[in-house]
Order: structure tokens, then sequence, then C-alpha cells
């Protein structure tokens, strides 16, 4: 959490509708999996509101069909973050939510085939990432994944919230895709000059490289904003293939690492960025061509600088899958994107 003192001409991002029927979520994934069920699958994304829930969720449709808590293996997958220190991490982070219920064994997800397992549950959400909406398809793809019984899809909105769930053994990937878009989108009520972006928090915001996906929050936006991103990094910039894709030194084979440094660079080319960090300012400078400030009043006071006192600033306190559109002045055809979509 960082703290400022705010001007009066401000506005702080409406999250997302949080998702709260896990009711219906239940019934239906009860016609979906059977007592058989072995395994659950658990694609994690740090960050969201409401995704601890929707896995406590799939856990009593388990029980609640006759299957065995205590015989169920969890397995956890970090595989957006390119990190396997973070996935280690991650797997801890779901022990908390699902020993107390009972189940027997949570792990990181196996390189090896899953083919021995008649009936997996696969809970993947559907998530802005890096200008694209990355689904349970996408990872499937990443770990080949080829049998499973049912999907369970949390659609994440702005701000971090899951906003809907869908389920079931044929999830429409289009339909994930267009209801990510509508609900991960927010216009402002005017125009800002400066957006105060943060990020997921610890563990991953710990190194850039598992967090550097932020930056695309403001893609959509016309140029020449003071974008300002508070991302702690205490423990440096990343794993060698990051760093040295930094330095051009190579092209990542890892397709979501090389778009995350890929969309880096292209807010960075377009907007004055500003990391508030543990980074050093020379890294940052000539690495992320960014602006470094150890603390959020100095990067305010140099974007009031830049800009004026009487700037409009938007502020984003959690960015995870959230797109800030270009504002629409009054007059201007535009659909309203601050409306919420959870049942």
């Amino acid at each position: 959490m960082i703290f400022t003192d705010l001007e009066d001409n401000f506005e702080v991002l409406e999250p997302a509708k949080q998702w709260n029927n896990s009711e219906k979520l239940v019934e239906n994934l009860m016609k979906h999996i059977s007592s058989e069920t072995r395994a659950i699958i658990i694609d994690y994304v740090h960050g969201l509101t409401g995704f601890d829930k929707v896995v406590e969720t799939v856990l009593d449709a388990v029980r609640k069909n006759g299957g065995s808590l205590e015989g169920l293996e969890v397995f956890v997958s970090g595989w957006r973050y390119c990190d396997e220190s973070i996935e280690k991490v991650l797997v801890n982070m779901v022990k908390t939510i699902v020993s107390e219920h009972g189940v027997g064994k949570i792990s990181a997800l196996p390189s090896n085939s899953l083919d021995e397992y008649s009936d997996v549950v696969v809970v993947s959400p559907a998530v802005y990432w890096n200008g694209d909406v990355l689904t349970h398809e996408d990872f499937l793809e990443t770990v080949g994944l080829r049998t499973f019984s049912c999907v369970v899809a949390p659609v994440v909105g702005r701000g971090g919230v899951v906003s809907e769930v869908y389920s079931g053994d044929d999830v429409s990937d289009t339909e994930l895709r267009n209801e990510v878009m509508r609900t991960s989108a927010y216009t402002p009520s005017k125009e800002p000059q400066v957006v105060v972006v943060g990020g997921p928090g610890h563990p991953v915001d710990s190194r850039l490289q598992t967090c550097s996906n932020i930056a695309s929050t403001v893609l959509e936006l016309q140029e020449n904003k003071v974008f300002i991103l508070a991302l702690e990094c205490s423990e440096g910039l990343g794993g060698k293939t990051f760093i040295d894709a930094l330095l051009n030194k190579m092209q990542p084979d890892n397709r979501c690492l090389a778009k995350d440094i890929e969309s880096w660079r292209l807010v960075a080319s377009r907007q004055r960025m500003c990391l508030v960090t543990a980074l050093p300012s020379s890294i940052v400078s000539h690495l992320l061509a960014a602006r470094q400030f150890d603390t959020l009043d100095q990067a305010m006071t140099y974007a009031r600088r830049l800009k004026s006192r009487e700037a409009h600033v938007l502020f984003v306190e959690n960015g995870v899958g959230t797109r800030v559109l270009e504002y629409a002045a009054e007059g201007d055809e535009a659909e309203d994107k601050h409306s919420g979509n959870a049942d």
C-alpha cells in the first residue's frame, strides 16, 4: 500500500462489480463433474478479488457430488509469470486457501502428462494481459493438457475483480474474450493528464519480470501522459533471460515474456513513464526508459511540474486486468464502459 496527498482534481477508477453467485456455479458444476474427480488444476493469477471464493466453490461442488477432498490432488500453475520461484510461492498461497477444506495434496503442475486422471477440473481465469486476453485455451495449449472434464473460467474485470464465472465442458473462448474486453475497460470521466497505477502486490511485484505486464493498463491512451507505476521490485529485475532481453542480447523463446517486454517498451515510448520502486535509478532510466522515484509523493510532484497543478489525475489501485480507455468527450459516440456484469 502506497499513500500520497491527493489534490482536488482526481478520479479513482471504479472496479468492476464482483461476482457473487456460488450457488449457481455449484449447480452447474455438478452437471459436469463426477464423484471420481481426482484432480483440480488451478491456473493462479495473483491480486484478484474473488478468485479464492471461486476455488472454494469448486471444492464445495466436488464434495457435494460425492467426491473425496482427502483423495483430491490440486496442481498449481503460474505460467503467465515465467518464473519458477514465483510459482513455488503461488503453490503455498493456494495451500492456505484449500488446506482447511481437507484437500490431500497440493503441488506445482508437473511437466509430464496428466492423462492418467480421468476427471480433471481446470480453473483458469480469463484476463486482459499485455494488450490481449489470455484464457483457458492459452493455458491448455501452453501446458499441453488435452483431456479434462470441466473448465471453470473466472472473468477478470477492471481493478482485478472477478466479475463473472463461466463453467462447463465447452466454454466459448470467443465469448470469454469479448466479455473480458468489455468488463476490463474503463473510460475516465475527464481526460487524465496523469495516470497512477498500482501493481498486484507482494510476491508478484518483488521482481519486475513478474509484474511488468501492468504497464499495458495504459496501452490504449493517447501519447504524452505522465504514467506513474508503483512496483516494489525489491528483488531486482528478474531472471537472466529477462535481463538479457532488456539488454537486447537475445529474444526470449517464451511468448509471454517477449510480450511483457514488447508492451513495456511500447508504453515507455508513448508516455512519460515514472516508476516508484526500489530499483536503482540508473537501471530504471537506461534499461526501462523511465524515471525512478522512491515515493509516490516525489513522482506526483514531478508530474504536476510537467503538466500543471490543475491536471486531472486518474488513480488505478490495482492494474491487474484493467484497460484505461481514451476519454470520450460529451457527444462522442461511445459505449458506457462503466457498467458491471456480475449476476
